[in-house]
């Protein structure tokens, strides 16, 4: 399952450290309901639309991370976190 998590950040062409947040720590800001905008503020990623397609959207397909309204995935509300998938993973 790490394999998984790393292998959706390396597919985004990132080290593990992302703009000098460790790993863990990027993923713990997705313990706590976080937009886009909020995450690229603090990753300085570069657009939040890469930061979406790269990143966010990739997780979100390995189950890690789920949006906040699935119904409505391009609201200006929409917001993510850590799916149980993503809770047990890190939690082992």
């Amino acid at each position: 399952r790490i394999y998984s998590v790393f292998q959706a950040l390396f597919k985004a062409n990132l080290a593990v450290k992302l703009n000098g947040l460790s790993r863990s720590e990027w993923v713990g800001m997705l313990r706590f309901r976080q937009s886009a905008n909020d995450l690229n503020k603090r990753l300085d990623f570069g657009t939040t639309k890469e930061l979406k397609r790269k990143i966010i959207l990739t997780l979100i397909e390995l189950g890690y991370v789920a949006m906040r309204n699935p119904d409505k995935p391009t609201s200006a509300k929409q917001a993510y976190k850590l799916a149980d998938e993503g809770n047990s993973l890190f939690n082992s």
